[in-house]
């Protein structure tokens, strides 16, 4: 018998942390207090205007639209658009090959840990 899901699998943030300091002996709320940290500088960086790549995992990209003004065919007035930014993410090769379960880069998803065992 085929069951279907009819909710999308999907794990928070708050899940992630649990199992992360679960698996290394830590408290809790220590690691999400790491990954709250991790996150803000992230963003940080991405509205100061930098690239952040995070290797072999995924690449973030700020793109700025400058700002412009146009008249509108409808009522005639001029607007002034503020400038934006968007955010392009590129998935690494190591996401990749290791969701097609080829594992050929999973030791390689960080830079300050490649080649090193996972401490399963």
């Amino acid at each position: 018998m085929v069951v279907e899901r009819k909710k999308e699998l999907s794990v928070d943030q708050k899940t992630v942390a649990r199992v992360v300091a679960s698996r290394l002996g830590l408290d809790v709320k220590t690691v999400e207090a790491i990954v709250e940290f991790e996150q803000r500088t992230t963003m940080e960086f991405i509205k100061r205007g930098y690239r952040v790549v995070k290797k072999n995992y995924m690449t973030l990209i700020p793109k700025t639209k400058p700002e412009y003004s146009f008249t509108s065919g409808i009522d005639g007035k001029m607007y002034d658009v503020p400038s934006t930014t968007r955010i392009s993410v590129r998935i690494g090769e190591g996401f990749k090959s290791f969701v097609r379960e080829n594992n050929s880069m999973a030791d390689k998803l960080c830079r300050f840990v490649a080649n090193k065992k996972n401490p399963d």
